[in-house]
């Protein structure tokens, strides 16, 4: 049995890969340490460069008083920080995917990827990171030329949207019939998420089509609508389906 460490830091061996200074880590079931992902649970951040293999100090995240953490981008002060990728962080304005709040906020400014800035712990994650997928069935013949699917429907609440994909209901039968799905906020467009519907791949029952990756325009306020377009439309005769829509709140 271990002791108990009442410090808030401690020695840790890395993996093959070095880690930096000031970045988030994850624990492996070695007892080994990386660079945190976006969705890692992280368990603290490094006060050292530590080499391949090598050993370094962690410091746990939950231990007292102001914490630093690397940048992946220009972070606004006072802003709530999001993991990033490569064990740093950074705000909601840039965060499309993933990117779960870390319980910081920014004491100040980073101006671009790689500064170190100094955060304080946040006592409130309210909604925050919490995923929400909205369910939107879709009759295929019913879409028989380009325009809304869903008109300015509103979320209600701040966030993100990471991903759509749909998952088929009724098989489709007929050859050669297709429709593109994408997503807008407002009257802007998401760069990415657009889901390309087709005979091939709407069958057989259970499918899942899978959108684009999301990349960019994608987060919206409280007051933001939300609209769903179809554009490239050979109608289809049959089948239906279900489009998933996933959210983050911010």
């Amino acid at each position: 049995m271990g002791a108990v460490n009442e410090t808030g830091y401690k020695t840790f061996t890395a993996t093959a890969a070095a880690i930096a200074k000031n970045v988030r880590v994850v624990c492996d079931s070695d007892g080994k340490i990386s660079a945190a992902g976006v969705s890692d649970d992280w368990i603290g951040t490094t006060t050292e460069d530590v080499a391949a293999s090598g050993t370094g100090t962690v410091r746990l995240r939950n231990s007292q008083g102001t914490h630093f953490f690397t940048a992946s981008a220009a972070i606004t002060r006072g802003a709530k920080l999001y993991a990033a990728a490569s064990g740093k962080v950074d705000d909601g304005s840039t965060v499309v995917a993933g990117g779960a709040p870390i319980g910081f906020e920014a004491n100040e400014a980073a101006t671009a990827d790689g500064d170190i800035i100094e955060c304080i712990p946040s006592n409130h994650v309210p909604l925050e990171g919490i995923p929400v997928i909205m369910a939107l069935p879709i009759v295929l013949a019913q879409i028989t030329s380009a325009g809304d699917v869903l008109t300015n429907f509103t979320p209600g609440f701040a966030g993100k949207i990471v991903g759509l994909d749909f998952a088929v209901t009724v098989p489709v039968t007929t050859a050669s019939k297709a429709v593109t799905l994408n997503a807008e906020i407002g009257t802007t467009n998401l760069t990415g998420g657009t889901v390309a519907l087709t005979s091939a791949n709407c069958t057989p029952l259970g499918a899942v089509v899978a959108g684009a990756a999301v990349t960019a325009a994608n987060v919206f306020t409280a007051s933001d609508t939300i609209s769903i377009e179809a554009a490239s439309v050979t109608a289809f005769a049959e089948g239906e389906g279900v489009l998933y829509i996933k959210m983050r709140a911010l």
